[in-house]
């Protein structure tokens, strides 16, 4: 299982539209894509081939973050302060101030 450093959702605003939504980076998964794909609607979610990312619009979010740490197991959620968290598969999360 990647560490979480390699799997990280963070908050940040759609490259065409500006919407507010997350940005999901992750080793590549055929099968977490394939189910993003068929659980995110293709208007809510975009690949941005220049991050290495998908963004995910607000709305759909949390549904995204449970998909990624349903297959990447400890995963790090960055929020729109800059606070971390970590999610793990079996619920557990903790979080943690950024220090500047």
């Amino acid at each position: 299982m990647p560490e979480p450093r390699n799997v990280r959702v963070e908050h940040g605003r759609h490259p065409r539209d500006n919407r507010p939504g997350v940005w999901i980076t992750t080793p590549y998964d055929e099968f977490f894509v394939g189910e993003l794909k068929a659980t995110i609607p293709s208007r809510e979610r975009a690949w941005d081939s220049e991050e290495v990312a998908w963004w995910v619009s607000e709305g759909e979010a949390e549904r995204a973050i449970a998909l990624v740490v349903h297959h990447y197991g400890e995963t790090i959620v960055v929020d729109e302060h800059g606070t971390e968290e970590y999610r793990t598969a079996d619920g557990v999360s903790a979080r943690q101030e950024r220090l500047l």
